[in-house]
């Protein structure tokens, strides 16, 4: 893509977005050269690479390169032969030491696995020199032995050399010394004395203070001293310059794989500032099409930020060429930006700011915006915009995009138009996809006859005369002219002069365009009202099944409450009769059996009220079929006498009061019994099964259940009941019975039988059942 379009739509500001991002030069340098590409294999690869980083750096930070320098210049110094500085050996050791936790982080990423394998094991290298240089730049005593060596030549020399002038200074020389102190001139020991006393002491002369009432003087006695001090330090200094050299050398022997690095670690920088970028922006990858067009959904141009209005828009699909039109500073211009930017970051291998990207690749992005006079050419506005359009139409093809806006400006209107659509026409024969911006009405009316060519509006909103900067593919703009410059407070006369001097056709267009979109606008309100409705019956609904799952729950629990209860209410009332029973059995007065039958009477339920269904019948019948709510059963009328009637209710007769006599209804049968007599039995008999497992059970959990479970079974007048507690080493089955043994309302029991589950069941057969 050519440098002006990249320069007009902006690139450059994303590309000092990105280089921001990096933490090394080396990246930084990447990303500021970074152009879009055209080939479809690096693009997608460039993609992955941004997605994947993207993923690693939102699962765990990445480590941290900040503070690396660039070691290519480095290496090409070690390689010419020149010895490296101590500092600049700090920086390579540096960079050598980020390299194993930058390649274990990026080896979590298949995609990775090159970039990763193309980073060396170079911590000898790093060992070697951290071994010889501390992290002030300094070369350690123990660099290699000699230098040790002469080291602890060096101090034991100074330290001599010190206590022998400290032992005169206090003593011989105290009379001439300005001041107490030892101190080092030329790089050699020296002592100050009073200018004065210059000739009391044998010396020679260093250096003046600046008052020149002291000089700075080497005794005689200590010249050969200092000289030995000299040279060791001059031995220091060789042995040092060879360490270094050393070094040097072995980073020459290292370069390759240090280049290696180098460029690895570079890449790395850029790609994870990609990511971020991704990030900071909100941004998605694109999905890629296998032909030139772009759909862009909420796309938001970069420089604009929380500024930006986000613009749907797309071309290449139903049409190739789009004509935006609209008021000024309503967008049009915006938008175009906004479309070549993120094709250009796109190819790039970024990540787009927009809610929905799809899009093909595009050999070339063509971009017109803007005036621009060139007077050294002697070009006017209009010469200079053409002498840009001309290249388009040369070398445009179905595999390019082209952003115009306001083509063909600085002319005759009418001329400028027909030049702009025949432009237009020549560019669609090419097969290039054409957005392009205009405020020419007969721009408009071509689009709106043509195959292939959309019109779209930059909407404006009447009440407050402001544009929207939102885009509505599928009509015209207006430009609004008039309703702008009324708002800026031009004289109303002039205006309405103005609409007159319209062509007839311009003015039913300007007010046809203005009827839609207010039409447009009020279908709009109508449709976002809808939505609202629709999203309150939703919440509505959610807040009702919500409310019903609650209800449910309690429904739920006043069920199990009411179950413990009556379970409680068995037990007690089975403790009772206990005791009743015992003491009726060791009573021989009759009074006391009298008052323990009503004791037990006065433990029976309480009938309830039988629910009445149906209408009372009045005047009976023989024949007639009857309800009879006591019985909660139909049955038929055989006999009547004064004040009852015998109703034959399956094989039973049954003489029932004529109060109690209602029209039939819709009763659940009974199974009638051998005998013929009905018997009526509690909802327990329909949910309570004759088997109860305790297998895997602790003995005290399955003797709590099994309780309760009888109390169910005599309720539901369940007999005989299979008890499974499994075989094993029989200490279940024991517990279980002994527990029958004691039960008040367990009449018997026995293993099972071979068929019955043989001495892993118990079965257990309840009193009165």
């Amino acid at each position: 893509m050519d440098e002006r379009s990249l320069r007009l739509c902006e690139f450059d500001f994303v590309l000092g977005k990105l280089s921001s991002l990096t933490e090394t030069p080396m990246g930084k340098d990447i990303a500021l050269r970074l152009s879009p590409s055209s080939s479809k294999e690096e693009i997608l690869r460039n993609s992955a690479e941004t997605e994947e980083a993207k993923r690693l750096i939102s699962y765990e930070p990445s480590p941290s390169l900040s503070g690396l320098v660039d070691v290519s210049p480095l290496v090409k110094k070690a390689s010419l032969g020149v010895i490296l500085e101590p500092q600049e050996l700090l920086h390579i050791a540096e960079f050598i030491s980020r390299l194993p936790s930058v390649k274990r982080y990026i080896r979590k990423s298949a995609l990775f696995k090159e970039l990763a394998d193309n980073i060396p094991e170079l911590s000898s290298l790093e060992d070697d020199i951290r071994r010889a240089i501390d992290e002030d730049g300094n070369i350690k005593p123990n660099a290699s032995p000699k230098l040790a060596g002469i080291r602890r030549g060096i101090a034991r020399l100074e330290e001599s050399v010190r206590s022998y002038l400290e032992s005169h200074i206090g003593r011989e020389w105290r009379d001439f010394v300005q001041e107490s102190y030892i101190t080092i001139r030329n790089g050699r020991y020296v002592i100050p004395i009073k200018s004065s006393q210059k000739r009391a002491i044998k010396s020679i002369v260093h250096d003046v203070s600046q008052s020149g009432s002291t000089l700075f003087v080497e005794p005689y006695e200590m010249v050969d001293m200092n000289n030995n001090l000299q040279e060791l330090k001059k031995e220091e200094e060789y042995e040092i310059q060879r360490i270094l050299g050393e070094l040097s050398l072995r980073v020459s022997s290292s370069g390759e794989e240090l280049i290696s690095a180098r460029d690895a670690i570079s890449r790395i920088d850029f790609i994870i500032a990609k990511a971020r970028l991704s990030l900071s922006w909100n941004c998605i990858a694109p999905v890629w099409i296998d032909k030139p067009m772009v759909r862009f959904k909420s796309a938001r141009h970069p420089i604009l930020g929380n500024r930006a209005v986000p613009v749907d828009v797309e071309v290449g699909e139903s049409f190739d060429i789009l004509v935006i039109s609209g008021p000024n500073t309503g967008g049009k211009t915006v938008t175009l930006k906004t479309v070549g930017l993120l094709i250009m970051m796109a190819q790039a291998g970024l990540h787009l700011p927009v809610d929905l990207a799809e899009m093909g690749i595009f050999k070339n992005v063509f971009v017109e915006i803007g005036d621009e006079q060139n007077i050294a050419q002697d070009l006017s506005s209009f010469s200079a915009h053409l002498t840009h359009l001309i290249p388009f139409i040369r070398y445009a093809d179905r595999n390019t995009m082209v952003l115009i806006d306001e083509p063909v400006t600085g002319t005759s209107p009418r001329e400028g138009s027909a030049l702009a659509i025949s432009i237009l026409e020549a560019l669609r024969d090419n097969g290039a996809r054409v957005i392009v911006a205009s405020h020419y009405d007969e721009l408009k009316i071509w689009a709106s006859k043509q195959d292939r060519v959309m019109n779209g509006a930059m909407e404006f909103d009447p009440q407050t005369f402001l544009p929207t900067y939102k885009l509505r593919i599928g009509r015209p703009g207006v430009s609004n002219a008039f309703v702008i410059a009324r708002k800026l407070g031009l004289n109303e006369s002039i205006i309405r002069r103005a609409e007159k001097l319209l062509s007839t056709d311009e003015l039913s267009l300007t007010r046809l365009l203005d009827q839609v979109h207010q039409l447009e606008l009020e279908l709009r309100s109508e449709l976002e009202e809808a939505k609202r409705e629709k999203v309150y019956y939703e919440e509505l609904k959610e807040r009702y099944e919500k409310l019903l799952d609650e209800l449910s729950a309690q429904q739920k629990m006043i069920l199990r409450r009411s179950k413990e209860e009556a379970r409680e209410l068995v037990v007690q009332t089975k403790i009772r009769l206990d005791e009743l029973y015992d003491r009726a059995k060791s009573s021989s007065g009759r009074r006391e059996i009298t008052s323990i039958k009503d004791e037990i009477k006065s433990l029976e339920p309480v009938p309830e009220e039988p629910e009445i269904q149906g209408d009372r019948i009045t005047t009976p019948r023989t024949g007639m079929t009857v309800y009879v709510p006591s019985l909660k059963q139909n049955g038929e009328i055989i006999d009547i006498n004064e004040s009852k009637v015998t109703v034959l209710i399956g094989k039973l007769k049954v003489d029932v009061s004529k109060d109690e006599l209602y029209t039939p209804v819709m009763v659940e049968k009974e199974q009638p019994q051998s005998d013929g007599s009905l018997k009526i039995k509690v909802d327990k008999s329909r949910t309570v099964s004759n088997r109860i497992t305790l297998r895997k059970l602790t003995v005290e959990e399955a003797l709590d259940t099994l309780s309760k479970y009888l109390d169910d079974a005599v309720l539901a007048g369940v007999s005989p009941i299979y008890i499974i507690h499994g075989k094993g080493e029989g200490v279940l089955r024991r517990a279980v019975s002994n527990f029958l043994k004691e039960h008040p309302m367990v009449e018997s029991f026995r293993l099972g039988e071979y068929n019955e589950g043989g001495w892993g069941v118990t079965v257990a057969y309840l009193k009165g059942l």
